[in-house]
C-alpha cells in the first residue's frame, strides 16, 4: 500500500485525560490507485505545550500558542485561557489584533502589554507579549548606549579637531614671529622645516629664500662699506693731486660734487 499526499490536520481538542491533542488523517490507496481507507493518528500536543510554556522573553514576556480555529493551546501567564477559544477569553482587543496581525499594545489584567503576532503553519499563531515598561526600559538602555557612544565619538572628533588646529596654529604663529624678527634684522630666526608640512612648508620655503636673499644682500653691502676707506683714501689722493685744478676752477663746489658723484656711483651703485 502507499499513502497519498492528501494529509489533513484536525483542530485541536482535549482528550478525556485533559491533554491537548490533534488528529492527523491521510488517505491510503492501493497499487492500482484505488482508495483502501484512511489512517487516523492522534498526536498529543503536551510536548509542544511544554516547549512553548518554557519560552521566556525578557523578564515579563511569554508566548501564547493558538491553533487555526482560535483555540488556546498554551498560555503560561493566563492558564484560564487554555483549551478555550480566544473569543471566549473576554479580550476583544486581542481578537482585533489577531485579525490585523503585526504589533500593538493593549491592557491585560491592568498591565500594559506590547503584543507581536506571528502566523505559522496552517494558520497556527503565536502571540509574543511583554510588559510595555520592560520594552521601554530596554529601549531607554539602548538609547543610553547610543548616546554614550555618540558622546564618545564626538569627544574623539573634538580632540582630533583640536590637534589639527594646534598643528596649524603653532607653526603659523612661529612664522609670524619670524617675520617680525626679520623686520628687526634677525635673519636666523627661521625654525626647522621638520615642524612644517603641506602649505605651511611651502610658506617656510618661501620665507627661507627671502632670508637667504637678505643675507646675501647684507654680505654685499658689508663688503662695499668695508671698501669705502680705501676708496676715500684714493679719492683724497686724487683730490690732492688735482688741488691746483680745483683752485683754478671758476666753481670749485661743482667740481667737488662731481668727484663725489663719481665715487658713489663707482662703489655704492650696482654695476
Amino acid at each position: 500500500m502507499e499513502s497519498s499526499r492528501a494529509t489533513n490536520i484536525s483542530s485541536a481538542y482535549t482528550t478525556a485525560q485533559g491533554v491537548a491533542a490533534c488528529a492527523v488523517t491521510a488517505k491510503v490507496s492501493g497499487a492500482d490507485g484505488r482508495p483502501l481507507g484512511v489512517i487516523d493518528i492522534d498526536i498529543t500536543l503536551s510536548a509542544l505545550v511544554v516547549m512553548v510554556e518554557g519560552i521566556k522573553i525578557g523578564q515579563t514576556g511569554s508566548i501564547i500558542l493558538l491553533e487555526d480555529s482560535g483555540m488556546v493551546l498554551a498560555a503560561p501567564q493566563y492558564k484560564a485561557w487554555v483549551n478555550r477559544n480566544i473569543s471566549e477569553c473576554g479580550v476583544p482587543a486581542l481578537q482585533d489584533l489577531l485579525a490585523a496581525g503585526g504589533t500593538g499594545t493593549l491592557a491585560l489584567d491592568g498591565v500594559e502589554k506590547r503584543i507581536v503576532v506571528y502566523k505559522g503553519f496552517q494558520g497556527w499563531r503565536m502571540i509574543a507579549l511583554m510588559n510595555e515598561s520592560e520594552v521601554s526600559a530596554d529601549m531607554n538602555a539602548a538609547l543610553k548606549q547610543v548616546l554614550l557612544a555618540g558622546a564618545a565619538i564626538t569627544a574623539v572628533l573634538l580632540l582630533l579637531a583640536l590637534w589639527i588646529v594646534q598643528s596649524i596654529r603653532k607653526p603659523l604663529h612661529q612664522m609670524v614671529q619670524c617675520t617680525t624678527s626679520i623686520s628687526n634684522g634677525d635673519l636666523d630666526c627661521l625654525p626647522s622645516a621638520k615642524r612644517f608640512s603641506a602649505e605651511l612648508l611651502q610658506l617656510h620655503t618661501g620665507l627661507s629664500r627671502i632670508t637667504d636673499t637678505c643675507k646675501n644682500m647684507r654680505t654685499q653691502v658689508t663688503a662695499t662699506v668695508a671698501a669705502w676707506p680705501t676708496a676715500i683714501c684714493a679719492a683724497a689722493s686724487t683730490k690732492r693731486n688735482s688741488g691746483a685744478t680745483l683752485k683754478k676752477s671758476s666753481n670749485p663746489s661743482m667740481a667737488w660734487r662731481a668727484a663725489c658723484w663719481q665715487l658713489s656711483t663707482r662703489y655704492l651703485l650696482p654695476s
